[in-house]
């Protein structure tokens, strides 16, 4: 082996170390589950609410985890799809919050959260929510059209390839990017990002081809995922659906918000065909 020959190995093996590095590196950027080891804390019971814990199973035959948090009268069950850090514990009050609007709520998490084993991928994500639709379609027996199918931030990518599958009630998107490729330009500048072809989650991609009611929700106060992507986003569904700008943090603003989220979530819901429990008994509830 000449010289050149074996320099130009050992920069190609250079290469390849590098190239995995920042590969490796993007995907701890991306998904920061948090695994549980016990009992998940807080969950609904903190708040009065009854819930079930739940094991489903995932395209692969693994056993996932979620809660379903009943509510008797229901004209409605919420699928929830939560974002990329922490585990379902870290949603507790989101949970409590769409019970008590009188849905049926079945969260998840994806694998390599909480208690589902596994590591995150894209694929891995949405074949996961693909196996939650089926459980409350399969085990749970609930028809496609008294479904919801709501996701914030990286959920919001996993709702709009769920809702690219299925024909849900309606779809309700929340703190999303157009696509990881996009934020990460805005949030790592100086980061190579040529390796994140592999990890898309494109949502301006998808976001047109979802043809039932459609929510955008997005707060003008994001540190995250800045407002105009949710201004983009919007731009590019088709023209029925309807858009909400709340104030608040990334992870916090849906609940800080209060009624200026509450109110138009409510009547998307009702205008979607899903009944809700009346104001005065949900306040009581």
């Amino acid at each position: 082996m000449n010289a050149t020959l074996a320099t130009l190995i050992a920069l190609a093996l250079l290469v390849a170390a590098v190239a995995l590095v920042i590969l490796n590196y993007q995907h701890r950027q991306i998904f920061k589950p948090q695994r549980a080891r016990g009992k998940l804390h807080p969950d609904p019971s903190v708040h009065g609410i009854e819930f079930d814990d739940v094991s489903f199973v995932g395209a692969e035959g693994q056993q996932l985890h979620g809660w379903w948090l009943p509510c008797d009268p229901a004209a409605g069950t919420l699928l929830f799809c939560h974002g990329n850090r922490g585990n379902l514990s870290q949603r507790t009050e989101s949970c409590v919050f769409y019970r008590r609007l009188g849905l049926n709520v079945f969260a998840f998490d994806y694998r390599g959260y909480g208690h589902s084993p596994g590591k995150p991928t894209e694929a891995g994500l949405y074949a996961d929510a693909t196996a939650a639709w089926r459980y409350l379609r399969d085990e749970r027996g609930i028809v496609a059209n008294e479904i919801a199918i709501l996701g914030r931030s990286l959920g919001g990518a996993v709702a709009s390839h769920l809702a690219s599958q299925v024909r849900p009630a309606a779809v309700v998107i929340e703190s999303t990017f157009t696509s990881i490729r996009s934020l990460a330009r805005e949030l790592y500048p100086r980061l190579p990002h040529w390796g994140l072809d592999r990890i898309r989650f494109d949502n301006a991609k998808r976001i047109g081809d979802i043809d039932v009611p459609l929510l955008l929700v997005h707060s003008a106060d994001d540190q995250v995922i800045g407002f105009h992507h949710g201004e983009t986003l919007a731009s590019l569904a088709h023209p029925q659906h309807r858009f909400v700008t709340i104030s608040g943090a990334h992870s916090g603003g849906h609940l800080s918000s209060g009624d200026v989220y509450a109110r138009p979530l409510r009547e998307f819901l009702l205008d979607a065909g899903l009944r809700l429990l009346p104001d005065d008994v949900n306040s009581r509830r």
